[in-house]
């Protein structure tokens, strides 16, 4: 009886773990969605896109992050608190 308890709980916890992680990701608040890079005229392949923040290294998405052009080089970051900790260690 115990290992049938133990084979459901697993079973249950295999299905939890593999259905989170197939699941499309879903937007932050204030995070551009689908609809947000419409509206912003975005090409989809654009929007695609994705850099490294070179604060923290999140991958961010081209179409929903900050931006600054440093040293001719275009940079994105995941929050305006990284993109301040950036402009101020220059």
């Amino acid at each position: 009886m115990g290992r049938l308890l133990l084979f459901l709980l697993f079973s249950i916890l295999s299905y939890l773990s593999i259905k989170k992680n197939l699941a499309p990701p879903r937007p932050k608040d204030g995070q551009g969605g689908p609809d947000k890079e419409k509206k912003k005229g975005l090409d989809p392949h654009e929007a695609d896109e994705t850099f490294k923040d070179p604060v923290c290294g999140t991958y961010v998405e081209k179409g929903s992050s900050l931006h600054l052009v440093h040293e001719g080089k275009p940079l994105y970051f995941c929050s305006e608190e990284c993109r301040d900790k950036f402009l101020k260690s220059r």
